[in-house]
């Protein structure tokens, strides 16, 4: 939880990381091109690299780690490469310190792993489940006690949610999650119950793959109160040590004997790497994992062993299948996907299962082959993109062959239907990808530009064409339909890598209301939610654009030369009498207070549009919350003030105060007031919702 606004910066480093790796090993049907393509090279085969052989591997990693490190200014790295339960690669590459003088050691420097957390809580989780603590398919209300979920819809909670990350639960808010010392972090059981978000989705509707995931916390809280084990002391007595992983941990502070090889975190900013100051974290299953490189390639090796590591077994081979093949579709047109709690799966080429994170100055991912029974763990202390790019396209070029039964899986296997643009027109639309913060201000990431949507729209093929992705990351992607709601990928890649998981699969499928509207997408293990005409940013950035301008003008013209006038305002004739009236000067001053109040709110809109504050980070949680409290009353007062704008609007014109040109200006003023409040609804600005 790096940043005030929901970990934006990390999620959207997660996801180009994700599209980054899918573009780079090819793994979908836009990447292979074609069948045929494929079949050509097969029948061309190339000559691919001995992972077994020292000579052949150190050297290919040495030159291809140093020289990403040099070219993207990465002070420290550490690389682990496994196969089935053998270390084939381990090296530290750069510094671990500012001076420079420690040098990262893969078995003894020690990373924050952010998201990498979820891989030990499902360790955990399935434990328990192993022991007949936990079952995965009921109640998870029956296990909390003091903490209890609302029952929103019919099917509640279960474990198996958890471990899917379909809890359905909205992105949770980041207010007290990032601490500058320790003992202000909340104990565990206390900050479940604060953040708890709302349940925006019914239990296994979608895939809710946020960095900071309340299905985690969740699983992590579900840990100690089953084991009745604070969960700090739950890992350290029943984790690591059957993984041998002695130089894991999630305390904050870490232990003396760990802290003396914690890597500091730096910050790319321009040409420089600068260190970052310490954060400590409140959602301790999410972001508080310590780890080294050998430490989390021992977690791979069990999921690459059916649970053991040599003669230790860590989890049932049954507890592995479910982590690793747990089946789940968000519809039943699709084939199952594998368990979301490893972040992303894709089937192509070469079939790539991967976690990545991005946790304030550290960086890492955790991919694996399967099929290969080959596994990588890469942790930096920044943020190296370009880095895992190269690292994931040329390790997969060298030394991953192509699955043996590829070409057939890329092959779509029905063939296309005919449907009218009528028929085509219920698609168009704009989607937003789920995990978007619905019930707070946060949801205001929709408008910054740093939540995915894609556009919808009928093409010229008989089909549907999608645009998406975020900035200069764009694709634009063309369907066939082949079933009702059914559409399979057509034609080639216009970009340079797949931004996100839209593509990743053969086809989407669209799913529909008991009234028969579009309301989702679904394409592999990701969703996208269809908006609604009134969530459409550039309409909202428009009228507060308009609505800023009339209020500014407004502004100047009712408080400004009004106090410096005040004297000369012309009397108004009632009854024969000439003689100021109440209500008009309430006809002045009430308008222009509303107007005072709607361009500072309009103002603190677009500085969030364009600005990242994080600058909160540095008062206490107590301080975040009392100056978002401050900020947001605004609105409310002036939610309060617009019925009295709008009687006054309507006075004017019945008692024909001022000139016509006035009154239309005053009315402008009234309606702008009246969006203005309606626009802070559809945001969540009010309410105190942070």
């Amino acid at each position: 939880m790096g940043t005030i606004i929901p970990c934006w910066k990390k999620l959207l480093n997660s996801l180009l990381l994700a599209g980054i790796i899918l573009s780079a090993l090819g793994v979908s049907l836009a990447n292979a091109g074609s069948v045929d393509s494929f079949a050509a090279q097969t029948d061309n085969p190339v000559e691919f690299g001995n992972l077994e052989d020292p000579e052949d591997v150190v050297p290919f990693m040495d030159e291809l780690i140093s020289s990403q490190m040099r070219l993207n200014k990465i002070p420290g790295a550490s690389v682990v490469v496994i196969q089935k339960d053998k270390v084939l690669f381990s090296k530290g590459y750069g510094v671990a310190d500012v001076k420079g003088k420690i040098k990262v050691d893969p078995e003894k420097t020690i990373f924050k792993i952010g998201g990498l957390s979820s891989l030990p809580v499902m360790f955990a989780l399935m434990q328990l489940v192993e022991q007949g603590k936990i079952d995965l398919d009921v109640d998870i209300n029956q296990y909390l006690d003091k903490v209890q979920l609302p029952q929103t819809f019919e099917q509640p909670v279960t474990a198996r949610h958890l471990l899917n990350r379909t809890g359905g639960f909205d992105v949770m808010t980041s207010i007290g999650g990032t601490v500058k010392t320790a003992k202000d972090r909340d104990p565990l059981e206390e900050y479940v119950e604060k953040v708890m978000p709302a349940r925006i989705y019914s239990p296994g509707e979608v895939v809710n793959y946020a960095p900071d995931s309340y299905d985690i916390l969740l699983a992590g809280y579900l840990v100690q109160k089953v084991s009745g084990v604070p969960f700090e002391e739950y890992f350290e007595l029943n984790v690591f040590p059957l993984l041998d992983a002695d130089r894991s941990t999630f305390r904050q502070p870490l232990p003396e004997s760990l802290a003396v090889d914690l890597s500091t975190e730096f910050d790319l900013q321009g040409p420089y790497a600068i260190p970052m100051a310490q954060n400590y974290y409140s959602a301790h299953p999410i972001d508080n994992l310590s780890s080294t490189a050998h430490d989390m390639a021992r977690f791979m090796m069990a999921l690459l062993n059916n649970g053991r590591i040599g003669d230790q077994v860590v989890l049932k081979e049954s507890s592995i299948d479910a982590l690793m093949n747990s089946p789940f579709s968000m519809d039943e047109r699709m084939s199952p996907q594998v368990s979301t709690w490893t972040g992303f799966k894709y089937d192509g080429i070469r079939g790539l299962m991967m976690i990545d994170f991005a946790s304030d100055g550290f960086n890492g991912i955790f991919y694996i082959f399967p099929e290969k029974q080959v596994g990588i763990v890469l942790l930096a202390n920044s943020f190296p993109g370009k880095v895992f790019l190269t690292l994931a396209t040329k390790f997969s070029e060298r030394y991953i062959p192509p699955s043996a039964d590829a070409a057939v899986s890329a092959a779509p296997s029905t063939e296309a239907v005919s449907m009218t643009n009528e028929d085509l027109e219920r698609f168009s639309g704009f989607y937003h990808r789920t995990g978007l913060p619905e019930k707070t201000l946060w949801k205001t990431a929709l408008i910054q530009g740093i939540w995915e949507t894609i556009k919808v729209a009928p093409n010229e093929s008989g089909g549907l064409i999608t645009r998406g992705g975020i900035g200069e990351y764009t694709y634009e992607q063309n369907w066939t339909p082949i079933k009702p709601n059914v559409f399979a990928f057509t034609g080639e890649k216009k970009t340079p890598w797949n931004f996100y998981n839209f593509d990743s699969d053969d086809y989407i499928t669209f799913r529909e209301d008991s009234e028969g509207r579009i309301t989702y997408i679904y394409a592999g293990q990701t969703s996208y939610e269809r908006m609604e005409w009134y969530e459409d940013a550039p309409l909202h950035i428009l009228l507060w654009v308009i609505g800023l301008g009339i209020f500014l003008t407004y502004i100047y013209q009712e408080i400004i030369l009004w106090l410096w006038k005040w004297w000369n305002i012309p009397p108004y004739e009632e009854k024969g009498k000439l003689e100021p009236s109440r209500l008009y000067y309430a006809t002045r001053i009430v308008p222009a207070v509303a107007g005072l109040l709607g361009a500072v709110m309009i103002m603190f809109l677009l500085s969030l549009l364009l600005m990242d504050i994080s600058w909160l980070l540095k008062y206490s949680p107590d301080q975040q919350t009392a100056i978002l409290r401050t900020i947001m009353t605004l609105p409310m007062i002036l939610l309060g003030i617009v019925p009295f704008v709008v009687a006054g609007a309507v006075l004017v014109w019945v008692r024909k105060y001022w000139t016509i040109k006035d009154r239309i200006y005053y009315t402008l003023a009234a309606v702008a007031a009246v969006v203005a409040v309606w626009q802070f609804s559809v945001w969540n600005v009010m309410f105190y919702q942070f």
